[in-house]
């Protein structure tokens, strides 16, 4: 392909560019998906959600010994991409 823009831009004189422009692929949500819940962490939390139902990032880093930051990386990439639901707070710390 890049053989055939040579050939375009040769075509022209030296003073034009020729560039081979290709249309942008439309994003397809089956590969993210996809990858999503391969993740080891990922793939824990929802087992947890399964279990216990709603969690904070606290509460499955204290059980599968991760910190809560990491939990709560994977927890808002799963919700990202609709694999989970982010619930309001009730009580505790605002």
């Amino acid at each position: 392909m890049l053989q055939a823009a040579r050939e375009v831009a040769a075509a022209f004189d030296d003073q034009w560019l020729a560039v081979l422009v290709l249309p942008k692929p439309e994003p397809s949500p089956t590969p993210s998906l996809s990858m999503l819940p391969s993740h080891p962490v990922r793939v824990a939390l929802l087992d947890l959600l399964a279990e216990v139902g709603t969690v904070t990032s606290t509460e499955p880093a204290r059980k599968l010994g991760h910190s809560s930051g990491v939990c709560s990386f994977h927890l808002r990439q799963l919700a990202r991409h609709g694999l989970i639901e982010v619930v309001p707070r009730t009580g505790g710390r605002a």
